[in-house]
């Protein structure tokens, strides 16, 4: 039986709150912003009428609901008849189970924060360009993605498909509305944990597709914490792992500011166990022609730096197939090079065709598939990637460790 700590100030908000019609979120998702290992980041989204910011949680020790305030603003573009509330819960437990309700809505959801320590394997999933087609093949990548039961996933731009290639209308909001729900519903484990989001910018997502002020991609600003308004971002889990979340000409340039603050992150982290890098254009493609502008960009200001600090994987999108590229480095295959996988498949019926491997010499593999990766970090520093497909079946497997990458088959897999 829930209990309530009611003190005099909780009863207020209690009675405040029931002065308002009860009515159920009309989405409710996790991102981090900060310290995986001890905050969780909650957002749900809610009509005008309901703009209770009272959020209830309790690890699986307790019994009795804390309680926290969150913040509010009307969505942008007009839709002031929404809201979307933040509340980045803090101070919490490593590697613990919560419990957490939001405003009048009595559906009780569950997350679990990170390991404070790499002691044990860390699993995620990572894709792009998911709401491509139907929300049938949308629902059905997220229950598939969330039955290996990630930590959190890497979502490489592309979620929604809502904004206008031209920049001249207002963006599609229930593109967005339809993504967040599909994602509340089903992207939940197998012991009934809610997936944390990590996305980044892309041209779907933003009016006017490349070289953008942030405005032009206003419910992504509005609607994550994470990248915030900067466009980009690392995030840090423990001492153990760093994710980078890179603007690949979107709404930042790729040269310029947002290189130097990768150079001197990167710098930073130098030392750090597992470093990921997550973006939507690819410097590789497995589709597209490799002397696109952008492409070249990456290669020219990102790619030196992945290689001088040692980044183990970027993860690419945007091309509709899958790919997995061979260990790069100075414009060649080398044991101690960079891992480039991914292309954006996720939501994608029909993915393009992508080059066979023997054309592009920096391709180790493709496929004509939707997809989406599966990686494990383990304490050691190697790292596991499996593909998997919308079924759920694994089609392409590789471990990378520090200097040498040998091909995995599903036998050796636990």
């Amino acid at each position: 039986m829930k209990k309530y700590i009611l003190t005099p100030l909780l009863f207020f908000l209690f009675t405040v709150s029931h002065s308002f019609a009860a009515e159920k979120p009309l989405a409710v998702y996790l991102t981090w912003q900060s310290h995986p290992e001890s905050t969780m980041t909650v957002h749900w989204i809610s009509s005008a009428d309901c703009p209770i910011d009272d959020i209830f949680y309790h690890d699986s020790e307790m019994q009795m609901w804390d309680v926290e305030q969150a913040s509010h603003k009307t969505l942008p573009e007009g839709r002031d008849d929404l809201l979307i509330h933040k509340a980045e819960l803090q101070n919490l437990s490593p590697d613990t189970v919560y419990y957490f309700r939001v405003a009048e809505d009595e559906t009780v959801y569950k997350f679990r924060t990170m390991p404070a320590q790499m002691t044990r394997p860390v699993r995620f999933i990572a894709g792009g360009d998911m709401y491509h087609d139907s929300v049938e093949i949308l629902d059905k990548m997220n229950r598939t993605a969330a039955s290996f039961d990630p930590m959190f996933a890497l979502a490489g731009g592309d979620l929604a498909y809502a904004a206008d290639k031209f920049g001249e209308k207002p963006e599609d909001f229930e593109r967005w509305l339809t993504f967040l729900r599909s994602w509340q519903n089903n992207m939940i484990t197998t012991d009934g944990r809610m997936v944390p989001i990590i996305p980044v910018a892309s041209n779907e997502d933003t009016k006017g597709r490349y070289n953008q002020p942030p405005s032009q991609a206003p419910f992504f600003y509005a609607l994550f914490a994470m990248p915030g308004k900067q466009g980009y971002n690392v995030l840090d889990f423990g001492s153990y792992l760093s994710i980078f979340l890179l603007d690949s000409g979107h709404t930042h340039p790729v040269y310029g500011d947002q290189t130097s603050w990768l150079n001197k992150t990167l710098k930073e982290r130098k030392h750090r166990l597992h470093k990921i890098a997550l973006y939507h254009v690819p410097a590789f493609p497995s589709v597209r022609d490799p002397e696109k502008p952008v492409s070249k960009m990456i290669r020219k200001y990102w790619v030196p730096l992945f290689e001088k600090y040692n980044l183990a994987v970027a993860f690419e999108n945007h091309d509709h197939a899958y790919k997995r590229s061979r260990l790069i480095r100075d414009g060649k295959v080398d044991s101690s090079g960079v891992l480039y996988m991914g292309d954006g498949g996720y939501g994608v019926t029909e993915p393009r065709k992508p080059v066979d491997p023997a054309e592009r010499w920096y391709l180790a593999e493709t496929a004509q598939k939707t997809n989406f990766v599966v990686g494990t970090l383990f304490p050691t520093g190697e790292r596991h990637f499996q593909a998997a497909d919308q079924d759920g079946n694994i089609f392409d497997e590789f471990i990378h460790r520090f200097s040498a990458a040998l091909p995995l088959h599903s036998s050796h897999l636990k």
